[in-house]
């Protein structure tokens, strides 16, 4: 099950997306950060799910009338000036309620491309901290978190799709095993900033790619489309 977060700059159509919202039962909690209540008022006409929090300043917000939609006391507007921005302040209440719950919950953040660098450079610093996203979906593509001894099985690929992968500074050992790629992630030596970029699906293995971890923590950039599959477990198969 997700917790959702909806926030500002470039997001997917909502039709991209389909992977993580088809199943409306799987959204356990929708936030919204400041501007991101457009893109999730947009993915709530398509999907059918209820925004649970809207939270932040305001400042970017070019549709105010979508406030009057909602009840007053999910609206949490906070000063512009504080010290952590609309996105991480969202993420904090992610955090938060997944922490509350005995349900295991990924968080799944949505929008934060394009738009201001260092709002796209402030998002990819949280990656691996406490407050990092579990999924990152921007205009065209899903960035995937790995933590150690994980398992995420990919489906859909085709001729074409671009995969990269990023180790995350700051791990003692770094270890990645693949299946179904061009050049195999266990040959990368990604103890010195390592990366495996515009890598791509072998013919043979029917548009399905496994990434295995066993050390370290690392992300995974997909294209995201209608046809994009994810199984994620915490084993190693």
């Amino acid at each position: 099950m997700y917790i959702v977060i909806f926030t500002g700059g470039e997001y997917p159509e909502p039709s991209l997306a389909s992977v993580f919202f088809n199943n409306s039962k799987n959204v356990y909690t929708v936030i919204a950060a400041d501007s991101g209540l457009e893109a999730a008022f947009l993915y709530q006409k398509e999907y059918n799910f209820t925004v649970d929090l809207i939270i932040g300043d305001m400042d970017s917000l070019s549709r105010f009338d979508l406030l009057e939609r909602y009840p007053r006391e999910i609206i949490k507007q906070q000063d512009m000036a504080k010290d952590y921005t609309d996105t991480e302040t969202a993420l904090i209440e992610a955090v938060r309620i997944r922490n509350e719950t005995n349900i295991p919950l990924d968080i799944v953040l949505v929008g934060g491309g394009g738009g201001r660098l260092d709002h796209l450079l402030g998002i990819q610093r949280l990656l691996g901290t406490d407050l990092s996203p579990d999924f990152w979906l921007v205009r065209t593509q899903v960035v995937c978190l790995l933590k150690e001894k994980t398992v995420m099985q990919v489906g859909g690929l085709q001729d074409g799709d671009m995969i990269s992968t990023f180790a995350l500074p700051g791990c003692m050992k770094y270890t990645i095993r693949s299946r179904g790629l061009k050049w195999p992630l266990n040959s990368v030596d990604w103890q010195n900033w390592g990366r495996s970029i515009s890598n791509w699906p072998e013919n043979e293995a029917g548009g399905r790619a496994v990434f295995e971890t066993q050390n370290g923590l690392f992300y995974i950039v997909l294209p995201l489309k209608r046809e994009l599959l994810l199984n994620r477990t915490d084993c190693i198969l």
